[in-house]
């Protein structure tokens, strides 16, 4: 099955208003090697945001596209391939967010790296700088969508392995055991939260 591993660099937290500032696309089929399908700054109208967090600033977007300027390239990457990436649900939401100002309603299965790592026991629910760390993966770059993207490369393939060890040899085998993780997750979380004098408190 054709996966792409996505990550994405931002202005902040809020798809819709802040913007995708860094793309980086990886091309991947199970354990076979990965390329780079595609990669680019990003200009927008909230300037590069955080640049101590992804290093980005706004003299690198000066002369860099704006989304509409590659959005052909980028559905191009992704067209029949699962996306993967290493914090999903956020990658994904600000994807769909800046393919909507074209009017473009982008819907694609997805699985996030970093939660198949913990329900595969291959790890606690990490961060992935303490994820690189864990598997000796690369730091150089790190926080760069390049670089995140080919970690969370490196870390999909293994799982990859790992769930094969396991009988998990299809993707929606690999969607259900996220799943069941992300669910006890949430589950234990609500366990921990009790509320008093009507202020849900974290124990």
């Amino acid at each position: 099955m054709p996966f792409a591993i996505v990550d994405v660099e931002t202005t902040g937290l809020r798809p819709g208003w802040d913007r995708v500032v860094e793309i980086a696309i990886i091309h991947a089929s199970g354990v076979a090697p990965w390329t780079v399908a595609f990669e680019s700054l990003l200009k927008s109208e909230r300037g590069a945001g955080p640049t101590e967090i992804h290093g980005i600033n706004d003299d690198m977007l000066r002369d860099a596209p704006v989304v509409e300027d590659v959005a052909g390239p980028i559905l191009e990457s992704l067209r029949g391939r699962v996306v993967v990436a290493p914090n999903a649900a956020f990658d994904m939401r600000f994807m769909r967010a800046e393919l909507a100002r074209l009017r473009v309603d982008f819907v694609s299965p997805f699985v996030c790296s970093m939660e198949l790592v913990a329900a595969l026991n291959m790890a606690t629910r990490l961060s992935l700088d303490e994820l690189r760390v864990r598997f000796g993966l690369p730091s150089i770059g790190a926080h760069s969508a390049l670089a995140d993207a080919q970690a969370a490369a490196m870390l999909f393939v293994n799982a990859l392995v790992v769930a094969h060890q396991s009988g998990l040899r299809r993707f929606s085998d690999l969607q259900q055991i996220s799943a069941h993780f992300v669910a006890s997750l949430a589950l234990s979380t609500v366990s921990s939260v009790r509320t008093t004098s009507g202020y849900a408190r974290r124990r």
